[in-house]
């Protein structure tokens, strides 16, 4: 049942994620744990027009989204959505920008209206 539940969920924040990208434009990239998994490998894919990727055995996602910020963060603009207070210092401290998951939400939901309202659909 677990398993159904969080399926269900990572499926809807895919969609959700997917939907982000369709009204910016950004490069969106989803990570999840797979550490508890025995011998998983970091894997990577696409999701109708986003990246998701699972972590490798033993590591977090926290962890990837560091290791990849600090990597990558000098190079590009990179935004995390997160609400983990001690990720939140890591990150900004890494060059990255930050959306708690509340704002993002709330980004989400106004940028939904916009387009609502651009073309007229109520």
């Amino acid at each position: 049942m677990l398993d159904v539940n969080l399926d269900g969920a990572r499926g809807k924040l895919l969609d959700i994620l997917s939907n982000y990208k369709a009204m910016t434009d950004y490069e969106v990239i989803a990570v999840f744990d797979a550490y508890k998994v025995k011998g998983h490998e970091v894997t990577a894919s696409d999701y109708l027009n986003i990246h998701q990727v699972f972590t490798a055995e033993a590591q977090t996602a926290d962890a990837y989204i560091e290791r990849f910020t600090h990597e990558h963060g000098k190079k590009y603009d990179i935004t995390v959505v997160t609400s983990d207070g001690l990720e939140q210092v890591i990150i900004r401290g890494a060059g990255a920008r930050l959306f708690s998951s509340r704002d993002f939400i709330e980004e989400v939901e106004r940028k939904a209206k916009e387009l609502r309202e651009s073309y007229n659909i109520k």
